[in-house]
């Protein structure tokens, strides 16, 4: 008798000391990291990530196009877009810092998480992009630098200016608190000045200065992994386990699958460990030059590109470049070198995205919504 007038009091201890559903799992901790076998897969909240993701350029944009324009992306099934940051646009004159306006780009970073993007950086300072010096400003050549990109003192110097105005900005929109998953360490990788002592400097300032996430360099494997006589992947080795390199293939080498198994088994014969296969520019056309015809890949071929990609189950994502048109305003267009001579880009940066110049679906809408 007492021992069965004791059950219902145990019972009700029990239920005091662990209430029900107290028994379920607790919920992943809400981070964005390299997981898988290898760290050869991005970890969003513990589950895989792909990146479905394409570029927009804040500055090529006016700010009352971001938000109908980053919700178009969202509505073509894109998770994430991609911008670079423009020192020139930053520091119009030598020391004098505008981070306002159309140059708020903390406010378009903010939008884009609103409507459901998470975002990557490219944070230069030469950051390319069919930019005038590719972002950095005029000023600059008055400057007795002998190497950009380097770890030349005097270019050192204002770099790092520029970084400790951008990054202590960046710091505070990383995930879980901002839609920041991932930033980028300059750009294109192609030419001979670069070291991996630069791109490791540049890696332990982004940390000094705050930033503890994800960072990536670019490479351009092509067919056969090499471009010109060295070896991209040698330029940009950095030390630590929380940085990768990124791929950027044509629709050209996209439509070729023994093509891309080539520049996916180089890349990993490279870096067999920490680093996601992902495609990081993928063309739908290219820039349009003065005097030149419209450049556009046919929408069929770049979607099935695009579905090539994604049928690699070990690819981890692409990224078109562009997504969503925008204008070179100002004298903010560079050129293009052909053979002696420099011929300038329209302000039209078309580019034959999916989302227009003015920010209408255009024909490649479609198409790549429904491969995604």
């Amino acid at each position: 008798m007492l021992a069965c007038g004791l059950l219902p009091l145990l019972t009700r201890m029990a239920l005091l000391l662990f209430p029900l559903g107290s028994a379920k799992s607790p919920s992943p901790p809400k981070t964005f990291v390299l997981g898988g076998q290898g760290s050869n897969e991005f970890r969003l909240d513990g589950q895989r990530f792909r990146f479905a993701a394409g570029s927009m350029h804040y500055w090529r944009n006016k700010p009352s196009e971001w938000q109908p324009k980053l919700q178009l992306m969202r509505d073509m099934g894109l998770n994430a877009v991609l911008t670079p940051t423009n020192w020139a646009w930053h520091e119009p004159a030598e020391g004098t810092w505008d981070f306002s306006g159309d140059k708020d780009f903390v406010k378009f970073v903010r939008t884009a998480g609103e409507v459901g993007l998470l975002v990557v950086l490219r944070l230069g300072s030469y950051a390319t992009a069919e930019m005038d010096l590719g972002g950095v400003p005029y000023w600059m050549l008055t400057k007795n630098v002998t190497t950009i990109r380097s770890l030349d003192p005097v270019w050192q110097y204002y770099e790092q200016r520029y970084f400790s105005q951008l990054l202590p900005m960046v710091a505070p929109l990383q995930y879980p608190n901002g839609p920041v998953v991932c930033v980028q360490i300059g750009d294109d990788s192609d030419v001979s000045i670069l070291s991996p002592s630069y791109y490791q400097h540049q890696h332990d300032e982004f940390r000094k200065l705050g930033y503890t996430g994800l960072m990536n360099t670019l490479i351009n494997p092509g067919a056969s992994g090499w471009w010109g006589h060295w070896s991209q992947a040698d330029k940009v080795r950095i030390n630590g386990t929380s940085v990768f390199a990124g791929l950027e293939f044509s629709s050209k080498d996209a439509l070729s699958m023994g093509t891309l198994n080539q520049s996916f088994a180089f890349t990993r014969s490279r870096f067999p460990t920490h680093n996601p296969l992902v495609d990081f520019e993928y063309y739908p056309g290219w820039i349009d030059l003065e005097g030149h015809g419209h450049t556009s890949v046919p929408a069929d071929q770049f979607a099935q590109g695009l579905d090539n990609m994604f049928s690699f189950e070990e690819c981890s994502g692409v990224s078109i470049y562009m997504a969503c048109g925008g204008t070179n305003f100002g004298f903010m267009g560079g050129g293009e070198w052909e053979g002696r001579k420099s011929t300038g880009i329209i302000s039209s940066y078309d580019y034959a995205a999916p989302i227009t110049e003015g920010g209408d679906r255009g024909p490649k809408f479609e198409p790549v919504r429904t491969v995604i």
